[in-house]
C-alpha cells in the first residue's frame, strides 16, 4: 500500500505540474510578441515533465541518445518500412504506449488494492509494466515480418510474370517492362532496371 500511495502521489504531483505549464503557456502566449511565429530558427520540442522522468529512470529505454538497442531498432525500421521517420519518433511512441500500459495497469492494481486484493495488485501491475515495454518492439517486428511475406509473395508473382513472358517468346527487355506493371516493391524494383537497361542503350 505504502508503494501505491508513493506512486499516486507523484503521479498526482507531475499532474499538477503539467497543468500549471499548460496554463502558463497559454497565457504568455497571450502577453508574447506577434512577431516571434515568424521567426526563422524552428524550437525545439519541449518533452514533458512525465517524458522526462521515463527518459531519467529508463534511459536505456526511452532516450535514444543512450539507447542500448538502437542497432537492432534502426534495422526493425528499415525492415518495417520505415513506420517512423527516425528513431527519435519510434522512442516518443514508446514512452506514449508504456504510459497507457502504466495508467490501465496502475487503476487496476488501484481497484484491486481497494478490495482487499492487495497480493495481486503489484502482480497485474508488473504484468502491464512489462507489456508496455513490449508492445512498441513487438509492434514493429510484426510490420517487419509483414512487409517481408508481402515482398516475397510480390517477388514470386513477378517471377511468376516474367517467366510466362518469356517463355511465350517476348524479349528480355519487354518482358521486364510487363512485369513491373504488375506493382509492389519487387515489380518496381523491375521498372528501375528497365529503366536503367534503356538509358544505357541510349547512351
Amino acid at each position: 500500500m505504502t508503494i501505491l500511495a508513493f506512486l499516486g502521489a507523484l503521479s498526482l504531483s507531475v499532474l499538477a505540474f503539467e497543468l500549471l505549464n499548460v496554463f502558463q503557456n497559454a497565457f504568455s502566449t497571450f502577453g508574447g510578441n506577434r512577431l516571434n511565429s515568424f521567426t526563422s530558427q524552428p524550437q525545439a520540442k519541449r518533452r514533458s515533465t512525465w517524458e522526462a522522468l521515463l527518459i531519467a529512470i529508463l534511459p536505456g529505454r526511452f532516450d535514444p541518445d543512450q539507447a542500448k538497442n538502437m542497432g537492432d531498432v534502426i534495422s526493425l525500421l528499415r525492415r518495417a518500412g520505415y513506420p517512423y521517420d527516425t528513431p527519435g519518433e519510434f522512442y516518443a511512441a514508446a514512452i506514449r504506449d508504456f504510459s497507457t500500459f502504466l495508467l490501465v495497469g496502475g487503476m487496476l492494481a488501484g481497484a484491486l488494492a481497494a478490495m482487499n486484493i492487495i497480493v495481486a495488485a503489484p502482480v497485474i501491475a508488473m504484468i502491464f509494466i512489462l507489456l508496455g515495454l513490449r508492445r512498441p518492439y513487438v509492434r514493429l517486428k510484426t510490420l517487419a515480418k509483414k512487409r517481408a511475406e508481402s515482398l516475397r509473395n510480390n517477388m514470386l508473382i513477378g517471377l511468376s510474370v516474367l517467366s510466362s513472358l518469356l517463355s511465350s517468346g517476348v524479349g528480355v527487355q519487354e518482358a521486364l517492362r510487363r512485369a513491373s506493371n504488375v506493382g509492389g516493391p519487387f515489380c518496381y524494383l523491375l521498372g528501375l532496371l528497365v529503366a536503367r537497361m534503356e538509358v544505357e542503350d541510349f547512351s
